[in-house]
């Protein structure tokens, strides 16, 4: 009896492991990062949120495990906060990434086809890749240089064309899926994003970016772009209410981040930019977060140096009715409204967004009203002194 119960008990443990070596993935990452520093891996799960881990390089490796039921984007970043690379995994999958922080569209990722397919194109593609990055963090500096501007719409209409030609040649994996989400979604051509999209048999299209690839098309056909911002209230870190019916007499951007969110912080730094080149009577800046950690997010404000303007959280987050009222399907979500309360554009990229607030604070021009108030609130003090 107890010989049989021990064989039992030996091929249960037998099929748990058998299972859980096919449950969850894992990354063996080899990057020239200094020995016990630290990586962090970010994963963006369909339907479930955000997580972020960290791992101890030892021995020149960091290896790190985690679990998606659906295709899971995951972003590794060094202990500086610079992201080194990012990829997409699902469960049973056994990645290995080898290169160098300093080339990270060289960097060799082995593990399903697809993987080693999108890391094909970004070697062959890694000159105009870096280029596309370097053009992003010059954007502000030669915002105004015409040659500039023609050269980097030139690099971007090339790397779509790029995609556009892989997809065609590749329509049956969903590595198409991954680069038309990673480099076609955008203002200009997400149009063309969709009608790939559709193109493409159902084994080439993973649940997850789909849906992610839908709602950010249907979204980009769908803003309230033309219409009034909707009446709602956001509380500062003050403790003051502030309404959207006082987004009048000048140029307002309003944004919506989260302290957790990569891409939020850094369109916080273009922000960021804008506030530093406008005084507050020609361009009102108004942050609005969803962290539902106060501290996480006075951090993240810190931090970043984000000083300027006025900063609001929304502590439900997403559960917020706010989010509602203002469509947001994804972060970051920016708003440029004019001096009547209208939203004059959405969700612009950082080189439109940055040409944009320059021509729509050109015509809103000052807020007037604001030495009035100053006036105001002068003559009372003086009221209360006599």
């Amino acid at each position: 009896m107890i010989r049989y119960i021990s064989y039992i008990a030996a091929l249960l443990c037998f099929v748990s492991c058998s299972d859980g070596d096919k449950t969850g993935y894992a990354l063996t990452v080899e990057l020239d990062v200094p020995e016990q520093s630290y990586l962090y891996f970010w994963q963006e799960q369909y339907k479930k949120g955000i997580a972020v881990d960290s791992v101890l390089v030892k021995k020149g490796k960091a290896v790190f495990k985690g679990t998606g039921d659906d295709l899971t984007r995951v972003e590794i970043f060094t202990e500086a906060g610079e992201r080194v690379t990012w990829l997409y995994v699902k469960n049973g999958d056994k990645v290995k990434l080898k290169g160098s922080t300093a080339t990270p569209y060289e960097i060799t990722i082995s593990g399903s086809p697809e993987q080693e397919t999108v890391s094909r194109f970004r070697k062959e593609n890694h000159e105009l890749l870096q280029e596309i990055e370097a053009d992003d963090s010059a954007f502000y500096a030669c915002s105004e240089d015409t040659l500039f501007l023609a050269a980097h719409r030139s690099r971007l209409d090339t790397l779509h064309r790029r995609v556009k030609d892989f997809v065609t040649a590749t329509p049956h994996s969903y590595a198409s899926t991954i680069l038309i989400y990673d480099y076609l979604l955008d203002e200009y051509s997400s149009r063309t994003a969709d009608t790939m999209l559709r193109q493409l048999p159902p084994e080439a299209k993973p649940v997850s970016l789909l849906a992610k690839s839908e709602l950010f098309i249907s979204g980009n056909e769908k803003k309230l772009t033309g219409k009034p911002i909707p009446y709602m209230t956001f509380r500062t870190g003050s403790d003051s209410l502030i309404n959207t019916n006082s987004f009048r007499n000048r140029t307002t951007l309003l944004s919506v981040w989260a302290s957790y969110d990569t891409l939020s912080r850094r369109k916080l730094q273009t922000v960021r930019r804008l506030g530093k080149k406008y005084p507050t009577d020609y361009l009102r800046l108004v942050s609005v977060s969803l962290d539902t950690d106060k501290e996480a997010w006075n951090n993240a404000i810190r931090q970043d140096s984000l000083e300027q303007g006025l900063h609001c959280r929304l502590p439900e987050g997403w559960n917020a009715n706010q989010i509602a009222s203002l469509d947001i399907r994804q972060l970051p979500a920016t708003y440029l409204i004019d001096g009547k309360g209208y939203i004059i554009a959405r969700d612009l990229p950082d080189s439109l967004l940055m040409a944009a607030v320059d021509s729509l604070v050109a015509k809103t021009g000052e807020d007037k009203t604001l030495d009035v108030k100053a006036k105001k609130k002068e003559s009372a003090k003086k009221s209360k002194k006599k």
